[in-house]
Formats: structure tokens, sequence, C-alpha cells
């Protein structure tokens, strides 16, 4: 198992984070090997994310610490139902595709709309982490994809507003849903639903990449579950993740 700092983290907690990777083979002894390397790094806390059936999870559990999350990975099926672009009898919305945003003021109201809407994941859930903190690290998340992170934006406007967003990672064979967020007035209106039309289309017209695997990671706990699975996407992996903080 090995140890991976997180600067990003870091630098937005003010703590040395790091990660734990797990590694085919690893077991109890490399668990503890790597704890005792983060200690030796100093790290106040490391993040470790292990599949749901995963025997190490039982080593954890001996040692006292409690999982924070539990992470929902879904992949788009092969079939993909209509999605409604817009919320019966509501404002047409736009959807705009970019490669990266360059107007700074639809980045500010990106990260704004990150750091407002995105309230579930394994940092909310840790009461240790200063929840302003948190907002801030997404925000800086969200305006890092937007401008050249992600190799797709996809926004939501009514009339000029951006009112929400999806960034899209790609990779050879895979395209992931990295973040998306909409503003609090529209949702449950519809604009969700939209920008996931707007990845499937996007999608669709990369013939070239028609073997791409479309996935996507929801906390269980998160509404958004409900949706992606409207949309056409399937659970195929459940993952655990855990805070092991160091300083007791």
């Amino acid at each position: 198992m090995r140890l991976v700092a997180s600067p990003f983290d870091s630098e937005h907690y003010g703590l040395a984070i790091g990660r734990l990777v797990r590694d085919a083979g690893d077991g109890p002894a490399e668990l503890a090997a790597a704890i005792a390397d983060a200690r030796r790094a100093r790290c106040a806390v490391v993040f470790v994310r292990l599949a749901g059936d995963d025997p190490l999870r039982d080593a954890l559990h001996r040692a006292g610490h409690a999982p924070v999350d539990t992470l929902v990975t879904s992949a788009l099926g092969p079939d993909r139902p209509a999605i409604p672009r817009s919320g019966e009898g509501e404002v047409e919305l736009a959807l705009e595709h970019h490669d990266r945003l360059a107007d700074p003021a639809d980045v500010a109201a990106v990260a704004a709309i990150s750091g407002e809407a995105i309230r579930t994941s394994h940092l909310h859930a840790d009461p240790r982490l200063p929840a302003e903190r948190t907002r801030a690290l997404y925000a800086a998340w969200a305006t890092n994809d937007v401008t050249g992170r992600a190799q797709q934006t996809i926004v939501a406007r009514a009339g000029r507003e951006p009112i929400g967003f999806l960034a899209v990672i790609a990779s050879p064979g895979g395209a992931m849903i990295d973040l998306v967020a909409v503003a609090a007035a529209w949702r449950g209106r519809g604009a969700g639903a939209s920008l996931i039309a707007g990845f499937v289309d996007w999608l669709d017209d990369r013939p070239a990449d028609h073997a791409l695997v479309a996935t996507v990671g929801t906390q269980a706990d998160n509404r958004a579950l409900r949706l992606y699975a409207r949309c056409g996407f399937v659970p195929v992996a459940t993952h655990v993740t855990y805070h092991l903080w160091l300083d007791g």
C-alpha cells in the first residue's frame, strides 16, 4: 500500500493530508506499514478508499476507524432512455459546450455554484474538516476543471446567466463526470437532467470513441443517484472511504 501526498487538499485545509493507494496483494501488514509511513511524514490525516467487499476493511475496523462515506460508481448502460431537456413548463435552458471557459464572470459563477451546491462528499461528512474550507475547495476544484483540467465543460444558461455546469474528465476508453452542480433556484426543475443529456450528446458526437465507458461517482446517500438511474446509469461498483486521523 502506497502513501501519496494530496497537495490540493492539504493547501485548502492547512493540514498535511495524504492518500493510501491499495495495490494488489496488500494485506494488514502493508496497511500498517503505510500508516507508519504517514506518521513519519507527519500527515495529520490520510484518506483511503476500499471496495465494499475488501477484507482490509476489517483491519481498519479493528483499529477503530469508521467509514465516512460510501461512493457508488455508475456506468451509462447500453439502453439510453430519452432524457428531458428541462422541466415541464420551465424556461428553456441553453446548453453550451466548451473545451474551457474563458470568460472570468462565467468561471466565477461556476465556482460560486459549486461551493454552494455540492454538499455531499467524504470531505463534507467529516466533522473535523471545516465546512467553509470544504466549500472553498470545491469552488477551486470547479475553477480548475473548467479552465483546463476537464476536457469538456457543459454550461446551462437561463438567458445570460450560468445556472449549472457539468465537467468531463476523459481518458483513453473512458469519460467521467467529474463535477456537476446546479444553482439553488434551479434545482428540481430539470437542469440536472438537461446537463446529463448534454453529456450524452457529447458522447454521441465522438464516433471515433464509440467504445467510451461513461461513468459517474455519487455518494450512496445523494439523491442525485436516482437522477443518474433515470438517465440510464447503472451502479457497477461501491467503495467505502475512511479518514485516518493520526493525531491520536
